[in-house]
């Protein structure tokens, strides 16, 4: 059973496909239909349209040598030779011969592509061919043919297997993680468990099913590995989503006590004859209230469209500096002006900053630091902080890891329950990565006793089995199936 054309392709392994004159063009996976024995492909930046193709003329992306076994041609060997290809015509590899070898260059001579005219048109095109010259690094032994299916059972890529091999099973989800699945954090998990188990494809659907389902596809021992890994993911990320949600309840909760706290105030307004005035210095280190004059009109503006009950008269925002004698400033205050209390106290809410330091335990520095201060970055930018930075002492002056914040009184606070939560994701992520672990050391020790009893092999992934090899989201699983097939179907060609 393939994917359905509502499902949304998370990753699609590189392989090449047999077209004109027997080249092998370079192209994406998008999906696979083994009963009908056709293969969806896709074309790096939709080079050429999306199409459909026989499944025995597709392979996977054959590997090069490791170094200790460095592949270095003579006169006179065949190799395959690469064409990088034009805006019009993806990269592709065709057979050649080596016809010399000077200062580090290959001059190649390729061959003729087969057919039935395949003599006549060797005669023909003898004096139009011309020799390619190409580095080393632009040429590769070439693909021997798969010899039989037990030689894919512990390197899916070896000797460049067709996708006859390849199996097709379905994962279903709990319906909490419809949302998670297609969201950016979903698809970059479905793309690591692809690579690193090696599928050739793997794709997700929340629409038209009745739960969340991932389809995947490969050699039948790394789809049942690909299984393991999901199934520890889908179990910590249900304890994950229970953390977002009583999150969420709780934000809710505390916006409504405070619309209510917030409408009983209002029903004890002062008289619009009696002006409230605060002031508050920006001298002191836990305050930063030095606005810009945009700024304080924003806020002006935002607290009359708050306060509706009662016009509101005579309401100013002042900016003002105090001075030495000799003309140091030593400090600002900001002078609101209202016709109650609540008015002054709203707009100084909205005006004061704070600076705020949370303080973290050791272990939980890098966790809630991230990668390059990453998560501190999308912290304030979430939370619409000032800034949130990571600082080594606390209030106090003593040496202790803390969270530096500033910003306004209500975005500290949510900036903390962020960090909260965070916190209680660590015992959570904890616990999947050692399941993943042992899964993987499973995984290896397996492969290891199927490697003595085969011998070692010399050869590595290029492209299949590497993290580099993951390739963007392709159109091709959505758009394919409203194509006309008499249209696509056949040899591959300009």
């Amino acid at each position: 059973m393939e994917p359905p054309s509502a499902a949304v392709q998370c990753y699609s392994a590189p392989v090449e496909v047999r077209g004109y004159e027997n080249k092998w063009y370079m192209a994406l996976l998008a999906g696979i239909d083994l009963e009908a024995k056709e293969a969806r492909i896709s074309f790096e930046n939709n080079v050429w349209q999306p199409r459909i193709v026989p499944i025995d003329t597709v392979r996977f992306v054959p590997k090069k040598v490791v170094s200790g076994h460095s592949f270095q041609p003579g006169v006179g060997d065949t190799v395959e030779v690469l064409s990088l290809g034009s805006d019009f015509t993806p990269p592709s590899w065709c057979l050649g011969t080596v016809s010399g070898v000077k200062d580090g260059l290959y001059y190649i001579q390729q061959e003729p592509g087969g057919g039935d005219d395949e003599e006549e048109e060797r005669n023909t095109l003898k004096l139009e061919r011309q020799q390619t010259i190409v580095e080393l690094n632009h040429l590769r032994a070439p693909s021997k043919p798969r010899e039989s299916p037990e030689q894919l059972w512990d390197d899916s890529t070896k000797c460049s297997p067709v996708l006859t091999n390849l199996k097709s099973e379905i994962f279903e989800v709990p319906q909490s993680l419809s949302d998670w699945l297609v969201s950016d954090d979903g698809r970059a998990c479905m793309r690591y468990i692809a690579v690193r188990v090696r599928l050739a494809s793997i794709s997700v659907q929340t629409t038209h099913c009745d739960h969340p389902r991932v389809y995947l596809i490969g050699i039948a021992h790394l789809t049942a590995r690909a299984r393991m890994l999901l199934t520890i993911h889908v179990k910590h990320q249900v304890e994950i989503q229970s953390f977002h949600d009583h999150r969420r309840l709780s934000a809710t909760r505390q916006r409504r006590q405070q619309a209510a706290a917030k409408a009983s105030a209002g029903g004890r307004k002062q008289s619009g004859n009696d002006n409230a005035k605060e002031s508050c210095s920006s001298g002191s280190k836990n305050l930063a209230v030095q606005r810009s004059a945009p700024s304080l009109s924003t806020v002006r503006t935002t607290t009359h469209e708050k306060l509706t009950e009662e016009k509101s008269r005579n309401f100013v925002i002042k900016f003002c500096t105090t001075r030495r004698l000799l003309g140091l400033t030593i400090g600002s205050l900001v002078i609101i002006e209202g016709p109650f209390e609540s008015a002054s106290a709203l707009a100084r809410k909205r005006l004061e900053f704070f600076i705020v330091k949370y303080p973290i335990e050791q272990e939980s520095v890098q966790w809630v630091v991230g990668p390059k201060y990453s998560n501190l970055s999308a912290l304030a930018e979430r939370t619409s902080l000032h800034y949130a930075r990571y600082s080594d002492t606390d209030d106090m002056g003593e040496s202790r890891p803390c969270i530096e914040m500033c910003g306004r009184a209500e975005e500290i606070d949510e900036a903390k329950t962020m960090i909260e939560s965070h916190l209680l994701y660590r015992g959570v992520f904890h616990d999947a990565q050692v399941g993943k672990e042992m899964v993987m050391e499973s995984n290896q020790q397996s492969e290891m006793e199927n490697s003595e009893r085969r011998g070692s092999s010399k050869y590595f992934d290029e492209g299949f089995g590497s993290r580099e090899s993951i390739s963007s989201e392709t159109l091709a699983a959505s758009t394919i199936d409203s194509m006309d097939r008499s249209s696509i179907c056949g040899a591959l060609g300009p």
